[in-house]
C-alpha cells in the first residue's frame, strides 16, 4: 500500500500531490488584479496561493456592478479578473467585455456540479465560471417579528415603519412586489410593471431607504432595523453579531443567483487569472470560502469539509422543491431596462 501511494504522489496526475506548475511557456506576473464586491473572499486561500504561484493578488472593490462595468470600461486592460452575477455576466458579453476562458488550464472546472454547468446566461460556460451561490430573502429580527408565516408582504407592512431595509439595485427593489403579484421576476409585462410600481411608490413611505449589504448587515447587527431584503449569506453573517437574526426563503420562491468568475477584455495576465480560479475551485479551498462567507458553492466535492450546520441550513442549500419556485435574473434589456430606471430614478432622487 505504502508503495502504491508513492507511486501515486509522483505520477501526481489529476490530484497531485504537489503544487501544480504552470506550463513552461507561460510566464506569470507579479501581479493580478481581481474586481470583487467587498468582504467577498477568504483571504487566507488568497494568501495560499500568493505563496504558491508567487504572484501578489490586488482586490479593487466595488459597490454595485453597474459599478463594476464602468470601471472595465473606464479602464481596459487593468483588471485580471472579475465577480459578476448571472445577468450582469450575460450583459457583458452582449457589451464584448469579456474573454473566452481557456477551460483546459481549469482542471477543477470538472467538480462543479452539473446542474451548473449550464446556466442559462452562458450556456457553455465559455465566458463565466461559478464561484458561489445563493437566493435574495427575507432577513427577520425575530425578536420584534413574531410572525410564523413570513411573505413578501412584509416588506410592505406599516407595522414597522421606518424599520425596513431594502437592497439599493434596480432589479432586486421590483422582485418583491412582483413576487407578491404572482408573476415573474422577468415579466414584461406593461400591467404587472406599473403595479409593481404603485406597490413601490407605497413602500418608499414606510422603509428606512436603500443601501448597500454592507449597511443593511450593520443595521442588521445593531438591532436598528427589524425586516430586511437582503442576500441569503449575508444574513448569516450578520447572525453572528446579533442571534435573534433569521432568513426566510417565502414559500412562493424568491430570486436565485450565482457569482462567477469572468476575465475582462484584454487582461494582461489571463492564464493567471485562469490558475487562480482553478486554485479557489479545489473542494477544499472553495469550502473554507463558503464556511466562512455562509455561501452555498457548486462543488459537491466540498461538502464533507463544510461545516455541518451551515451544510444541513435549508436556506441556503437549498432542496431541489425550492430551488423549481426560485428564478434566475434575466439582464435588463429594452422597454422594461428603461422602465425600471426611470422608476428607481424616482424612488431615489
Amino acid at each position: 500500500m505504502v508503495v502504491v501511494a508513492l507511486l501515486l504522489c509522483v505520477s501526481v496526475l489529476f490530484w497531485g500531490c504537489a503544487k501544480e506548475e504552470p506550463a513552461e511557456n507561460k510566464k506569470l506576473p507579479d501581479k493580478i488584479t481581481i474586481l470583487n464586491w467587498e468582504e467577498y473572499m477568504e483571504m487566507d486561500v488568497v494568501k495560499e496561493f500568493e505563496k504558491e504561484y508567487n504572484i501578489k493578488v490586488e482586490f479593487v472593490y466595488y459597490v454595485n456592478e453597474h459599478e463594476m462595468i464602468s470601471i472595465i470600461q473606464s479602464d481596459p486592460g487593468n483588471y485580471d479578473l472579475a465577480v459578476a452575477s448571472g445577468s450582469i455576466v450575460e450583459t457583458m458579453i452582449n457589451l464584448k467585455l469579456l474573454e473566452r476562458i481557456d477551460k483546459n488550464n481549469i482542471p477543477n472546472l470538472s467538480k462543479v456540479d452539473k446542474k451548473f454547468r449550464i446556466p442559462p446566461f452562458d450556456k457553455n460556460l465559455d465566458y463565466s465560471i461559478p464561484y458561489l451561490w445563493g437566493t435574495s430573502g427575507l432577513a427577520v429580527n425575530r425578536k420584534y417579528v413574531k410572525d410564523e408565516d413570513i411573505g413578501w408582504e412584509i416588506l410592505f407592512d406599516k407595522r414597522f415603519k421606518g424599520k425596513i431595509d431594502i437592497l439599493d439595485d434596480i432589479q432586486e427593489i421590483f422582485a418583491p412586489p412582483l413576487k407578491i403579484l404572482g408573476v415573474s421576476i422577468n415579466t414584461e409585462d406593461e400591467r404587472s410593471l406599473e403595479a409593481a410600481k404603485a406597490l413601490l411608490v407605497e413602500q418608499k413611505g414606510i422603509i428606512r431607504g436603500y443601501f448597500d449589504t454592507i449597511e443593511i448587515m450593520k443595521h442588521l447587527e445593531d438591532g436598528t432595523t427589524y425586516v430586511a431584503y437582503l442576500y441569503s449569506g449575508d444574513t448569516y453573517t450578520a447572525k453572528d453579531k446579533n442571534e435573534y437574526l433569521d432568513y426566510i426563503v417565502p414559500d412562493d420562491g424568491a430570486p436565485m443567483w450565482i457569482d462567477n468568475f469572468v476575465i475582462p477584455t484584454n487582461s494582461k495576465n489571463k492564464y493567471a487569472a485562469e490558475l487562480f480560479i482553478n486554485y479557489v475551485l479545489k473542494p477544499k479551498n472553495i469550502a473554507r470560502i463558503s464556511n466562512y462567507l455562509w455561501y452555498a458553492n457548486a462543488v459537491p466535492e466540498s461538502k464533507r469539509f463544510l461545516n455541518e450546520e451551515l451544510l444541513n441550513t435549508e436556506n441556503i442549500y437549498l432542496t431541489d422543491e425550492v430551488l423549481k419556485r426560485c428564478e434566475y435574473y434575466k439582464p435588463l434589456m429594452g422597454k422594461r431596462n428603461i422602465f425600471m430606471n426611470r422608476v428607481w430614478a424616482e424612488l431615489t432622487r
